[in-house]
C-alpha cells in the first residue's frame, strides 16, 4: 500500500513540475498549442493529485489530515482547470496560481510523512455520509477562497503598480487581466465561496445535532471560526455593492477570512 501511493506520489509530482515549466510559457489566446498543453497539464496534474488520495482513501497507514489534504489538493486543481476552460483571465493569472499551488502541493507531502505515525490511531471521516457531504462542501468553500485570495491579490498589485514610477513599474503584472476584471473574478468567487460555506455550516449543523446536540456546533472552535469567516465575506460583499472598496481593502478582507478558515479547517487539526 505505502510503496504504491508513493510510487504515484513521484509520479504526481514529476507532473506537477512539468506543470510549472509549461506555465511558463508565452500563452495567450493566439498561441492554442501552449494553452491546449497547459489545460491538459493541469487536467492531470488534479487526476494524479486524485489518484495519490484514492490510494490512501482506503488505508490505515496515512492519516486523516492528509487525506483530507490531498483531497483539497485535487479540488483546488479541478476547479483551477475549469475556470480556465472557461475563462482566459485564469490562465492570465497562473503567474500567482501555481507558484502558490506547487507550495501547497510539497506541504501535503511534508505533513504525509511527518503524520504518518499517528496514521494507526485515527478515525475515518469519510465512513459518514452526512459527515462526507460537509467536509467536501468544506473543502470547495476553502478551494474557492483560496482562489478568491490569489485573485484579489492580483487587483492588489494592479493598483499599487499604478501609483509606482514607470522605472519601478513590475513587469511581470502586466499579463495580469485588467482591475476591473480581476476585481470581477474575485467578487464572483466571493458569491460562490459564500454558497458552499453556508452548505457546510448547514450540513454541519446537522451533523452535529445527529449525533450529540446543535450546542455542540455552536461552541465548536471550527464552527465559530467558519461562521466568522462567512460574516466577514458577507460584510466585504455588502459594503462592495453599497459603498464601494479599493482593492487593498479587498484583500485585507479576503486574506482576514483566509487565515480564519484555515485555522479552523487545518490550524485546529494540527493542534489537537
Amino acid at each position: 500500500m505505502i510503496l504504491h501511493a508513493d510510487i504515484i506520489k513521484v509520479l504526481s509530482l514529476i507532473i506537477q513540475i512539468l506543470f510549472m515549466m509549461l506555465s511558463f510559457n508565452n500563452i495567450n489566446r493566439k498561441h492554442n498549442l501552449n494553452k491546449r498543453l497547459f489545460l491538459f497539464s493541469s487536467f492531470f496534474v488534479s487526476a494524479s493529485i486524485f489518484l495519490v488520495f484514492i490510494s490512501y482513501f482506503h488505508g490505515n497507514d496515512v492519516s486523516q489530515i492528509t487525506k483530507v489534504l490531498f483531497l483539497t489538493l485535487s479540488i483546488l486543481f479541478f476547479i483551477y482547470f475549469i475556470f480556465c476552460i472557461h475563462n482566459f483571465n485564469f490562465i492570465r493569472l497562473r503567474i500567482l496560481f501555481v507558484p502558490y499551488f506547487f507550495f501547497l502541493f510539497m506541504i501535503s507531502h511534508l505533513v504525509s510523512y511527518l503524520t504518518r505515525d499517528e496514521a494507526f490511531n485515527t478515525q475515518n471521516l469519510f465512513d459518514n455520509t452526512l459527515l462526507s457531504s460537509h467536509i467536501i462542501l468544506s473543502l470547495l468553500s476553502y478551494a474557492l477562497l483560496t482562489l478568491s485570495v490569489l485573485t484579489s491579490a492580483s487587483v492588489y498589485l494592479l493598483e499599487k503598480n499604478l501609483k509606482m514610477d514607470y522605472s519601478t513599474k513590475i513587469s511581470f503584472i502586466q499579463v495580469f487581466p485588467s482591475i476591473y476584471e480581476s476585481e470581477k473574478i474575485t467578487i464572483n468567487l466571493l458569491y460562490l465561496t459564500e454558497f458552499f460555506l453556508l452548505l457546510s455550516l448547514i450540513t454541519g449543523f446537522i451533523y452535529s445535532s445527529n449525533e450529540s446536540s446543535y450546542l455542540d456546533f455552536l461552541i465548536n472552535n471550527k464552527s465559530i471560526l467558519s461562521i466568522i469567516t462567512f460574516i466577514l465575506i458577507l460584510v466585504l460583499l455588502t459594503k462592495k455593492i453599497l459603498l464601494g472598496m479599493s482593492g487593498k481593502k479587498i484583500f485585507n478582507f479576503v486574506l482576514a477570512s483566509f487565515l480564519f478558515i484555515n485555522v479552523a479547517y487545518f490550524g485546529l487539526k494540527f493542534i489537537e
